[in-house]
């Protein structure tokens, strides 16, 4: 099958959806299939085009034997509302071009967000008469207009137009949680062209067993530190000044430190509240390579996850999943009827508390931090309930089968897959 994706975040950015759309397609090639990437150039989370990548309107890599196609959109140093718009926008229109670069597919994968993405993926199917899936990780506009980023009437009676006109036109909407599917089901989808396919987790790469003692000897963090580590974005959706808070209550035990590892839209915010309330206790790295991302989990004692109160089913964070199949337990902010709250409880796989609350939360870290059973406790059920839930091949394989069923094509049995594997490898 040839299949093209579309997504605005993709190889070598190692944050938001980028890892899990590259490690797809990488899987899909694997498995036989031809795919192409359309794409934008790497910003994220600096919201600034990379270093090698600057000075073009288009351009054509391969990475991992995949041609990516990446065209330039409006990227804002400083996103706000309006320039959110905008950035979304100009690269779901722009990226018509790239995809009829790429050469028509059987199938055509949108990764949203961008849901403008749908409309250049439409025109797409009127031309070359084929259908186009939704891949939704997170829901847009609400996630937006639950954390105040969308305000503006207009707009949002704009965005919630957009999203009907992505729904109906797409022939399979994949969401990554039930939440999401009760969301778009109350916006009268119909459940029968909504699948449910979790994110999934590479439980062979990150591990238990795997030993954190040389990234804390890189990093100068002693050993006998109790660490709260928190990796990845530090935007909008984190609002991480809470866990600076939580730190500084806690500054009186002077084992506990917070390691914020990552970058992002808000982390010169979160960067100055630390240093204005001088804490002693809280230490800020840069993304970490690939390779060294099992060992930065497995320095950790505590892993911390924040999501902002008024965020319930319109985004679950991607980090979740893997931070459990690393074995360590999680102190989370969340609602408990949100997606996250509600994996938290079913896995047992650490502590939550209402977000917003830094009593609550420094109280949650401190449990932690006196009872050693309760981490393993927790470790252990997380990564068991991954491993049996979220393993990457069982997850993968569901994901494959359903653009098989989108495409109106017959999945080959195993034996045949085989067989016909040499043959590709050879062409």
């Amino acid at each position: 099958m040839r299949i093209l994706m579309m997504a605005g975040n993709y190889a070598p950015e190692k944050t938001a959806s980028a890892p899990l759309t590259t490690d797809f397609c990488r899987y899909l090639r694997a498995s036989g299939h031809s795919v192409s990437v359309v794409t934008t150039f790497p910003h994220y989370p600096q919201w600034k085009i990379w270093k090698g990548y600057s000075g073009r309107f288009y351009a054509k890599e391969t990475i991992d034997g995949i041609p990516v196609y990446r065209i330039l959109n409006y990227i804002p140093e400083h996103p706000t509302s309006l320039k959110r718009v905008l950035y979304y926008g100009s690269f779901g229109m722009e990226a018509l071009l790239p995809a009829f670069a790429s050469g028509r597919p059987d199938l055509i994968v949108c990764v949203t967000p961008p849901l403008e993405l749908a409309l250049s993926a439409y025109l797409l199917t009127l031309a070359w008469r084929v259908p186009y899936v939704l891949w939704i990780k997170d829901l847009v506009p609400d996630v937006a207009i639950q954390l105040g980023m969308l305000k503006n009437r207009m707009l949002i009676n704009l965005a919630a137009g957009l999203e009907q006109f992505a729904y109906a036109h797409a022939v399979k909407l994949v969401v990554i949680c039930d939440s999401f599917a009760e969301n778009i089901s109350r916006k009268g989808v119909s459940t029968n062209k909504v699948a449910v396919v979790p994110q999934w987790a590479d439980i062979e790469m990150i591990r238990p067993e795997i030993s954190g003692a040389s990234f804390r000897l890189r990093n100068q963090i002693e050993s006998s530190s109790f660490v709260v580590l928190h990796a990845g974005n530090i935007g909008e959706k984190q609002r991480l000044e809470l866990l600076i808070h939580a730190a500084k209550r806690l500054e009186e035990h002077r084992e506990i430190q917070l390691v914020i590892v990552g970058d992002g839209a808000r982390k010169g915010a979160v960067v100055a509240e630390a240093k204005r309330l001088k804490s002693s206790n809280v230490r800020f790295l840069p993304l970490q390579p690939e390779e060294q991302f099992a060992e930065m989990l497995a320095s950790s004692d505590v892993l911390a996850l924040h999501q902002d109160s008024d965020l319930t089913d319109a985004v679950i964070p991607s980090k979740l999943l893997t931070y459990m199949a690393s074995g360590k337990p999680i102190v989370a902010t969340a609602r408990p009827e949100s997606a996250t709250g509600r994996t938290i409880s079913s896995s047992g796989c650490g502590v939550t508390v209402e977000p917003g609350n830094t009593t609550e939360l420094s109280a949650a870290i401190f449990k932690l931090f006196r009872d050693k059973e309760l981490r393993a406790r927790c470790g252990s059920s997380g990564r068991n309930f991954v491993c049996e839930n979220f393993a990457r091949m069982d997850v993968l394989s569901r994901l494959e089968s359903l653009l098989y069923e989108s495409a109106g094509i017959p999945r080959p049995s195993a034996q045949e897959n085989n067989s016909a594997q040499p043959m590709i490898e050879v062409a």
